[in-house]
């Protein structure tokens, strides 16, 4: 786009110099159409005083048309002083034409410098932001990947958290039921007290009983506690669920310490994100300043076409500036939203 601009305004000079060109061409052949015509009427004015002197010299009575002729030499003296008025007053326009346009020349060459810094640094900025750019959006893939591990830890912790209210009703009941197995204990220890001192009386009076009565004796004690036996299998779940209860709470913390550690990558890499903008800013800030100074320098009033294609570039130039300058905003705007 600047590379079109720059060869329409050369385009655009160059035929403002040929047009100046055919001018000044145009106005010399008027100065030499005028010279001939001043010549004729020397010519002209030489014929009509011999022809006056002729008429003075045969006939006085050609007084009239001698003073008719010599209005018309005054006319004719008017009209030259006119013409030589005229070809000065077209001379001086010819040589301010030329000034101006050598003014104008340097004036373009001083903006085409401009331009060329100008150029010079918004490639520059191009490089500077193109590979920001990249990286901004590796890390925004990487904290769309971080998001989804996020959910999927945070329904993670849901199942975990929902498993941990069953468990912890589980453990209730686990609760209620070693206080039943407590009072159950109790009553069990009463009865062995009370079978340790039915053996004992047993073990007493062993000496004096028959076989029969010991066996009477002995099937009494069985009823009493020896039907009574330990539930292996649910012993066995008991111990299962406890096993499965510390499970979860050792998966729920190692998880919580993943996802703050994960928390802790993430912020530091978005503030490093975000100082390195800062940087970036300040850059376009500097060159934003600068080109505040060369469009607001002072400048001749009168412009011509090729000062207005020079200020249109430049103009053009700062557009572009501002794009960057948007862009790098737009990308502002996506890390703090990503944050």
């Amino acid at each position: 786009m600047l590379n079109t601009a720059d060869e329409d305004a050369d385009t655009q000079l160059q035929e403002q110099v040929f047009r100046s060109k055919k001018e000044l061409e145009k106005k010399q052949l008027q100065i030499q159409t005028f010279t001939a015509e001043s010549g004729m009427i020397r010519n002209k004015f030489a014929s009509i005083r011999k022809q006056t002197l002729a008429y003075f010299q045969n006939n006085s009575g050609c007084e009239n048309t001698i003073q008719q002729h010599e209005q018309t030499l005054r006319q004719l003296y008017a009209q030259r002083e006119e013409t030589e008025a005229e070809k000065k007053t077209r001379r001086d326009q010819i040589t301010e034409s030329e000034e101006k346009i050598y003014a104008k020349k340097q004036e373009a060459k001083e903006l085409e410098k401009h331009r060329f810094v100008l150029d010079f640094k918004i490639k520059d900025l191009r490089k500077l932001i193109q590979p920001r750019e990249q990286e901004i959006h590796d890390l925004q893939e990487q904290t769309k990947e971080v998001g989804f591990e996020l959910e999927n830890y945070h329904k993670a912790i849901g199942q975990l958290s929902n498993q941990i209210e069953e468990q912890k009703s589980e453990q209730l009941n686990c609760k209620n039921e070693l206080e039943n197995q407590r009072t159950n204990q109790l009553k069990t220890k009463s009865r062995l007290q009370k079978l340790e001192h039915e053996l004992a009386h047993i073990v007493e009076v062993h000496g004096q009983m028959n076989y029969e009565q010991l066996k009477t004796e002995v099937e009494k004690l069985f009823e009493f506690g020896g039907k009574s036996t330990v539930d292996s299998e649910k012993k066995q779940a008991d111990l299962e669920k406890l096993r499965h209860k510390k499970f979860l709470y050792e998966a729920a913390k190692q998880l919580s310490q993943q996802l703050q550690e994960g928390k802790e990558d993430v912020v530091q890499e978005n503030q490093r994100i975000v100082e390195e903008n800062t940087e970036l800013l300040k850059e376009a800030a500097v060159l934003r300043r600068e080109i505040q100074k060369i469009i607001h320098a002072p400048v001749s009033q009168n412009n011509t076409e090729s000062q207005k294609v020079f200020q249109m570039r430049i103009t053009a130039q700062e557009a572009e500036i501002k794009r960057l300058q948007k862009r790098k905003n737009d990308l502002d705007e996506m890390q703090g939203d990503d944050e």
